[in-house]
């Protein structure tokens, strides 16, 4: 073969070779029936209450598993996540109120819109960097929230909007809004562990590494951030549409201070830049509030909070999931697999 058919001849890489990963779909199934088979099971045992907070998880864990993949992967300092999920919550309801388009259709809907929100607010936001992406992002929560509430009167003002919900109500009402928030939570941690162990999930991490580096082996910092804010969006607009029909409502509240820093929370507790420290740190909240921290007085409850953040970030900086899978290796637990902290935390 001639030297000039070798080179134009393209380059494959070795299964196995690649700093990414292939789906095993297997464990993933398995894992997804038996978590499928809880809500049934807490039903069936009276615990309704439970279930509802399983839906608050997964839609707040939809929202931080998108935040952190900008935050904690690509290391972009956007505190502008909430606009997204609000974003997705209002053009949901407001086709569904005006066109009667099914809720089952308009959350798609209202995932795509947050999508364009973020690929028109992430064209001037992501030429800065640091602390002035943080600021602007911030900028912007405050002042959607601000327009939502005296701005034009079809977004309803402060009451917010009353848009249809899923079912009709009933016993099982609750138990099929959390099949269908199931189902969604699993498209959107499939999408973002996808893209976090691909070619272009390396690229991110590059760029968060070393930019200059990124940019010298051809990655364009500017376009591929553009593409995972879009991307991020996506995700966020979908929880903020799914939750808006679940509620039967949506408010310039969506955008309060109080959600942001509970997101945040939920993703230095379980882990920044993992996969699972998201999720795990939307369940540790989202219980720990149900159960413990609503029974506190008033003013206890941000106290509490704020330790807990504090001795998280003094006794594992890294965040619950990281440290725990630490301390299982090293007590020698041989019953779970080894955990390569490299890998996850990416």
């Amino acid at each position: 073969m001639s030297v000039s058919k070798q080179i134009a001849r393209p380059v494959r890489v070795a299964p196995g070779a690649g700093p990414w990963r292939r789906f095993n779909g297997g464990p993933a199934i398995l894992g997804l029936v038996l978590a499928a088979g809880v809500p049934w099971l807490l039903m069936a045992t009276g615990q309704r209450y439970v279930v509802t907070l399983l839906v608050t998880v997964l839609v707040y864990g939809m929202v931080a598993q998108s935040w952190n993949l900008v935050l904690g992967v690509s290391g972009i300092f956007s505190l502008g996540q909430l606009v997204f999920y609000a974003t997705g919550g209002y053009v949901s309801s407001l086709v569904t109120i005006h066109t009667g388009l099914s809720p089952f259709l308009a959350i798609w809907l209202g995932g795509l819109a947050a999508a364009l929100v973020g690929l028109v607010v992430g064209v001037p936001i992501l030429r800065l960097r640091g602390i002035y992406i943080a600021l602007l992002t911030l900028g912007f929560v405050m002042l959607l929230q601000n327009y939502l509430g005296t701005g034009p009167s079809f977004f309803g003002g402060f009451y917010g909007l009353q848009p249809p919900g899923f079912s009709s109500g009933g016993a099982g009402s609750v138990l099929v809004i959390c099949y269908i928030g199931l189902a969604l939570f699993a498209i959107t941690m499939f999408a973002v562990w996808r893209i976090m162990h691909s070619p272009v999930g390396v690229a991110f991490l590059a760029l968060r590494d070393s930019e200059v580096y990124a940019i010298s082996r051809g990655i364009d910092p500017f376009r591929f951030k553009l593409l995972l804010f879009a991307y991020s969006a996506f995700f966020a607009g979908l929880a903020g549409a799914f939750m808006a029909h679940y509620q039967q409502s949506v408010t310039p509240s969506t955008l309060d201070f109080t959600l942001l820093t509970n997101l945040i929370m939920m993703i230095v507790i379980g882990g920044w830049g993992t996969f699972w420290g998201p999720i795990v740190g939307a369940a540790i909240l989202v219980f720990l509030d149900s159960y413990v921290l609503r029974n506190l007085a008033a003013g206890w409850h941000e106290l509490v909070l704020g330790a807990l953040l504090v001795v998280v970030v003094v006794v594992a900086p890294a965040g619950v999931v990281p440290t725990v899978a630490r301390w299982v290796n090293r007590l020698g637990a041989r019953v779970l697999p080894e955990f390569d902290e490299e890998e996850e935390l990416v």
